[in-house]
């Protein structure tokens, strides 16, 4: 087994063990007000969104929040991801609909993802 599966497959076996309490923020709330940080285990930070090539696009505000929710997340334990929003049915299909644009759209969250610090994306 591959070193990525293996860690895919030790993650999936340690969260069946424990529940996940994952919580939202929309960008109109406060991260360091509006999120209950002693009842949470994950954190869904709005957002950013895609274009029909698998591009990263409206991603300012996940930028500028997403240090501020690491620094109070982190030391308490819980996980920031990224929420990619895409409510456009167009753009799902073009961005999803080949291999090259999904290849395109999985490598730019990676980068986005790593480039902040944060754990990973919830697809919304």
């Amino acid at each position: 087994m591959s070193p990525a599966l293996l860690s895919i497959a030790l993650h999936a076996h340690t969260a069946a063990a424990e529940p996940v309490v994952y919580g939202y923020l929309p960008d109109w709330q406060d991260v360091q007000t509006d999120v209950p940080w002693d009842h949470i285990t994950h954190l869904g930070l709005f957002a950013a969104e895609v274009d029909g090539a698998g591009a990263l696009v409206q991603t300012t505000t996940w930028r500028s929040r997403a240090p501020l929710a690491l620094a109070e997340a982190e030391p308490r334990g819980i996980q920031v991801e990224l929420v990619l929003a895409v409510f456009d049915e167009t753009r799902q299909r073009a961005a999803l609909g080949s291999e090259a644009s999904r290849a395109a759209l999985a490598d730019a969250l990676e980068a986005e993802v790593v480039a902040v610090g944060a754990h990973g994306v919830n697809l919304d």
